[in-house]
């Protein structure tokens, strides 16, 4: 498994788990673009900015996590942005993954990414954001699982 999921699994998985923190106000609670237009000194000072959001830092990247206003399962979502640091192998990178449940417990995910660097870093950082998202969505459903026989 490449280095980048180990580090951030634990993290992360504990931010979904978890996501009851302070609620984001956004006008019409859905998770906020990712506009790579912005550049990423913009975007990092865009997404730091956002209501709501928790931020978390680690060696060579910062996380974001921004939770949705509703309660129930079909209303329910995380954004988490991860961004790069220097002297992380793909800086600068921006990533944004929505994770979301549906009603029969199956947890979905989408993610979108912003790379400012070199093409191949970026793709082989993308790579291990995928395994890594694999491996959540499983924990995710696992945990799911486990509430409703309670």
């Amino acid at each position: 498994m490449p280095a980048i999921s180990h580090r951030l699994l634990p993290l992360v998985l504990a931010a979904v788990l978890t996501a009851e923190g302070p609620p984001t106000v956004l006008a019409d609670d859905k998770p906020p673009a990712l506009d790579c237009e912005l550049g990423f000194d913009r975007l990092k000072e865009t997404i730091g900015a956002l209501p709501g959001a928790e931020k978390s830092e680690k060696g060579d990247w910062d996380m974001v996590q921004v939770n949705s206003t509703g309660t129930g399962e079909s209303d329910w979502w995380i954004a988490l942005y991860v961004l790069t640091k220097a002297p992380h192998y793909a800086y600068p990178t921006v990533t944004r993954r929505i994770i979301w449940k549906e009603a029969d417990g199956k947890v979905m995910s989408e993610r979108t990414a912003c790379g400012y660097g070199d093409k191949a870093l970026f793709d082989k950082v993308m790579a291990e954001f995928a395994d890594l998202d694999r491996k959540m969505n499983e924990e995710i459903e696992k945990e799911h699982a486990e509430e409703q026989k309670q």
